[in-house]
């Protein structure tokens, strides 16, 4: 017969490593949360209006009016595309499609 041994294992526990920061590394924690601060504050500068509100003309679209058309009015010397986006962005418009009837708000130049 043979004979089975089971022989102790030693075994080392060990203990979970501490992180610590060296100055550099404090150095960079900080300058990264330096940057997303800024990151945060520019982003949400946009929400902030400086100056008076927007003076803005209401019209009524007639048949085979369109977009382009009433942005080369109102428009005056601007870049027509500037124009086009001022009015879509100040009714909430998702592209430069129109209604018959519709009532659309334009900036006052």
């Amino acid at each position: 017969m043979s004979s089975i041994s089971i022989a102790p294992m030693n075994i080392e526990v060990r203990r979970p490593a501490t992180v610590r920061l060296t100055r550099r590394g404090r150095i960079v924690v900080f300058a990264v949360f330096l940057a997303l601060a800024a990151a945060v504050m520019v982003s949400l500068s946009g929400l902030a209006d400086a100056g008076a509100p927007q003076q803005v003309r209401y019209i009524q679209v007639v048949p085979g009016q369109t977009l382009t058309d009433i942005a080369r009015e109102v428009g005056g010397h601007s870049d027509i595309r500037d124009t086009i986006l001022e009015i879509e962005k100040l009714n909430g418009m998702s592209g430069a499609a129109l209604q018959i009837g519709q009532r659309l708000a334009l900036p006052v130049r």
